[in-house]
């Protein structure tokens, strides 16, 4: 049987606000390793985040925003 694997790669901003000092969002924390580097923690493994623009890594902005589908 096909199946299509339809899914998101956006990162909540209520995760964000709710990890932003220690805290958890639906039992996911987040962490900061030594270089800057941002994760989740899901089920005690790391899982690397986007960064923004000023990041690093070359990926979207963790935020999601309705001007990033509007075209112009």
């Amino acid at each position: 049987m096909r199946s299509i694997d339809v899914h998101a790669h956006l990162t909540p901003q209520c995760f964000w606000r709710a990890t932003e000092n220690g805290g958890d969002w639906h039992t996911l924390k987040r962490e900061t390793d030594a270089r800057g580097m941002e994760y989740a923690l899901v089920g005690g493994r790391r899982q690397a985040l986007p960064r923004g623009p000023s990041g690093h890594r070359k990926s979207a902005s963790p935020t999601w925003t309705p001007s990033a589908w509007t075209s112009t």
